[in-house]
């Protein structure tokens, strides 16, 4: 495949910049963004990985809540899904309790007040006999996994980091997240070893 096959096959411009599985952000090099289109979209300094990851990391220190953090994070899933995988996998005792139990039995009773976009499928009893015509909304046709809850506590608002990673895994070899830690009191872990990369 040449490059600019794959250009047009992954999305240019502003659109790369929209798709959170694709999207690079400041990591892009200079040669990235002269052949995506993307030069004048970012900001002019590139960064790794690594520089991006510790910037997370402080900006997530700086807000006052574990909810905050977690409305953070969903927000970097929405906006680079690579990015948000090495974050929690940078220190996953520390991150996942925000994503799963506890702090996503608080988002699930405030999810009213934290909504800030859609993801996956919202299918309701009034789609009742055109469940099919619904679904076909969905903008993906390979579609190899599919988790359904019925939306009613915390387990069914986490499914959506399973979904996302078991939907990234479909194409990737990058292992998943570890189960969270099951005692409140578990030690510290900085182990990187499980972190996704970029394809």
């Amino acid at each position: 495949m040449t490059s600019s096959q794959h250009a047009s096959n992954v999305g240019r411009g502003i659109e790369l910049l929209h798709d959170p599985r694709r999207n690079k952000s400041t990591a892009f090099t200079e040669a990235e963004r002269e052949g995506l289109g993307l030069t004048g979209l970012l900001p002019s300094g590139v960064e790794d990985e690594e520089a991006q990851v510790r910037r997370a990391q402080q900006q997530l220190g700086d807000k006052p809540t574990d909810l905050e953090r977690y409305i953070y994070l969903i927000g970097l899933l929405d906006t680079d899904e690579v990015l948000f995988y090495k974050v929690i996998m940078s220190d996953p005792a520390r991150f996942l309790p925000i994503v799963y139990d506890p702090t996503v039995g608080e988002a699930c009773l405030k999810f009213g007040h934290i909504y800030r976009r859609p993801r996956g499928m919202y299918l309701s009893v009034r789609h009742k006999g055109r469940m099919a015509q619904v679904l076909r909304n969905w903008p993906v046709s390979d579609v190899r996994v599919i988790c359904v809850s019925s939306g009613a506590g915390s387990w069914a608002w986490a499914t959506w980091a399973r979904t996302a990673w078991a939907s990234r895994s479909a194409s990737s070899s990058s292992t998943p997240p570890a189960p969270p830690c099951p005692r409140r009191d578990c030690s510290r872990s900085t182990s990187t070893s499980a972190r996704p990369t970029r394809r």
